[in-house]
């Protein structure tokens, strides 16, 4: 059984348990048909975020969520969501932060499995398939 490792610089433990994304992590696994490997969730402040998004992309901003591929065995990669601008735009969708979070970790784990948005044909596969398992997970869809 996959493990998710949370690991937070913010106020989120109280906004999403470990448990709950446990469970959506697994049923991501199982709809995407991939192998059971752990994943870590960093949550973290926006000085910090964009310090990773100018260093790994070039981008002199903050972000929402980065995903970064791991080299050691059984972890699949590691998810940083940036809890402030989560905030944000949890209230741009009017939905709830735990919501949010839940939608920016299904953004993160299909980047993982290998999904991209740079080209416009990625972005429309990659959409579908958020919007697919935001459905088959029973998340509002506001994507």
């Amino acid at each position: 059984m996959a493990r998710v490792w949370i690991h937070s610089h913010t106020q989120s433990r109280s906004l999403v348990s470990e448990l709950e994304l446990k469970k959506l992590y697994q049923k991501i696994l199982i709809s995407q048909r991939a192998p059971i490997q752990d994943v870590e969730v960093a949550f973290v402040k926006s000085p910090i975020m964009k310090q990773l998004n100018r260093q790994f992309r070039q981008k002199n901003k903050t972000t929402d969520v980065l995903s970064f591929h791991s080299s050691i065995p059984d972890l699949l990669g590691s998810i940083v969501i940036d809890l402030a601008v989560a905030k944000k735009q949890a209230r741009e969708y009017q939905h709830s932060i735990k919501q949010e979070i839940l939608e920016l970790f299904i953004h993160g784990v299909l980047h993982l499995l290998g999904f991209d948005h740079e080209k416009a044909s990625d972005a429309k596969k990659m959409k579908a398939q958020e919007i697919r398992l935001s459905k088959f997970l029973k998340l509002q869809e506001n994507l």
